[in-house]
């Protein structure tokens, strides 16, 4: 008889959660699908411009462009 109270019991509480979980989920999901809809959002957004060359044709790039020339004319 015990056993079969705390069984029963038991599956009550399962029962109560997985009814509160159901009742919970459309919230979470339209949270989510608002979550997706944002990022797919910012992905359009954050589209790069076109790659522009800005070197002259036939002159070399320099990979120190921050540095002052005046380092590279010491030497």
């Amino acid at each position: 008889m015990e056993r079969e109270r705390k069984k029963a019991e038991k599956q009550a509480k399962f029962d109560q959660k997985k009814a509160k979980v159901a009742n919970a989920t459309p919230a979470a999901t339209s949270k989510s699908k608002e979550k997706k809809a944002l990022a797919e959002k910012k992905a359009v957004e954050d589209v790069l411009p076109a790659y522009v060359e800005d070197t002259p044709k036939g002159e070399k790039k320099s990979m120190f462009h921050r540095d002052p020339p005046q380092i590279f004319m010491q030497i």
